[in-house]
């Protein structure tokens, strides 16, 4: 098993590809009292740390591109399903249609 926090990389979305060589420890976790084996220090072969999102980003498109930062009022996020509205500050120019 393997969990996100575990993995080496400074990607802001950690995250790994189906298939990928990996090099990883193992380290013994205990939930509620069941011990289970876990990798940690998840890496490329050899230890270097995972760079997946910029290969990712490089995929989207983006309003404006992708240097530009706008600002806004967060209206609601709901953590249990990991989504919210964002309203944009007013004077901003962009795209509605894409």
């Amino acid at each position: 098993f393997v969990f996100w926090k575990n993995i080496r990389t400074s990607d802001r979305f950690p995250t790994l590809m189906k298939d990928s060589q990996v090099q990883f420890t193992v380290m013994v976790s205990e939930k509620q009292g069941v011990r289970a084996l876990q990798a940690d220090n998840v890496s490329l072969p050899g230890g270097a740390p995972f760079a997946l999102q910029l290969e990712s980003d490089a995929k989207k498109t983006y309003v404006g591109g992708q240097g530009l930062r706008y600002t806004g009022t967060l209206k609601f996020f709901v953590p249990k399903h990991g989504y919210g509205y964002i309203k944009i500050d007013p004077g901003f120019q962009y795209d509605k249609e894409g």
